[in-house]
């Protein structure tokens, strides 16, 4: 099998970016990687699990990975707390010296997979009570599983909640202060308490939010999408010292990105990106069909230990 860059120093490089020292080279990771994109990317594996995931990310030159967790099927309502998992998680923790973040939903995502999107933006002026009660729901499940987590050797946490869309939040500001921060804070405690790394993804334009995720001690953000107006220099000069950045390259984009003549001025640019560390270079949505692979192997080459 095609060997990658060296791992040794793979769960370190992130660490160290985190925590706004400077590695030897800008760590890279996806959010999600699916499965079709292995396929085509390895067309000798004829099935996709942990081995032929891990051959892919050692192709690109990934420092961490991101395991999505698995509820049942054909549920209205919250998993019970043991009927959610994370494929291969025992693997990618002791098999590999790959950073290790676990996603877990959050309440704006639980409320559109159970309430419905129209139901959850009216549920604060229509039953606020029930909201209440339905945040500490998600709050008690997110607490039981970043405790399992831990114990399975996890770095991080990733809580993924799309509360935005390109122009703004899903809902009003002091409607996500009063609901859904309180639920996100209390959950990130409890990652905090368990020595695990919180970041934060959602999609679309969340900027204006940025304080209060720091202020609950979010540690970093996923999904910096210009698309939406979420410039990363931008980002980087207010809050760059205190937050890492991760994921602002543009599927769509990948391939004007890596055929453009000024492309050492581009990798010139991530220099000053990633000074004092706190950058991770992504992409905004993950790996899916279609995205440009070729492409962002050229992209990641960037300075290759």
């Amino acid at each position: 099998m095609q060997q990658g860059p060296s791992f040794e120093k793979a769960a370190e490089r992130v660490r160290l970016a985190i925590e706004h020292r400077v590695p030897d080279r800008i760590p890279k990771g996806e959010l999600i990687i699916d499965p079709a994109v292995i396929r085509e990317e390895c067309p000798e594996s004829k099935t996709v699990g942990f081995e032929e995931e891990l051959e892919f990310i050692k192709r690109l030159g990934l420092d961490l990975v991101c395991i999505s967790p698995v509820y049942p099927n054909g549920t209205g309502a919250l998993p019970a707390p043991g009927e959610t998992g994370w494929p291969h998680l025992d693997q990618w923790t002791g098999k590999t010296d790959l950073f290790t973040f676990a996603i877990l939903d959050g309440l704006f995502g639980w409320g559109l997979r159970i309430l419905g999107f129209k139901e959850l933006i009216l549920l604060p002026r229509r039953s606020a009570s029930k909201l209440f009660v339905f945040a500490k729901e998600v709050e008690k499940l997110n607490r039981y599983l970043t405790g399992r987590l831990a114990g399975q050797g996890v770095d991080g946490i990733i809580f993924a909640d799309d509360i935005a869309y390109t122009r703004g939040l899903m809902t009003d500001p002091e409607t996500f202060r009063t609901f859904f921060l309180p639920c996100l804070e209390n959950q990130v405690e409890e990652a905090v308490r368990r020595g695990l790394v919180p970041f934060f993804h959602s999609d679309g334009r969340y900027e204006e939010i940025i304080p209060d995720l720091l202020a609950i001690g979010i540690k970093g953000i996923h999904c910096i999408d210009p698309q939406s107006g979420m410039e990363i220099r931008r980002i980087k000069d207010r809050w760059g010292k205190e937050l890492c950045l991760w994921g602002h390259l543009v599927p769509g984009d990948l391939g004007l990105l890596a055929n453009r003549a000024d492309l050492g001025e581009w990798f010139e640019s991530l220099d000053y990106l990633g000074s004092g560390g706190g950058l991770i270079l992504g992409t905004t949505s993950g790996l899916f069909p279609g995205v440009d692979i070729e492409s962002l192997k050229q992209l990641y080459r960037y300075r290759l230990p």
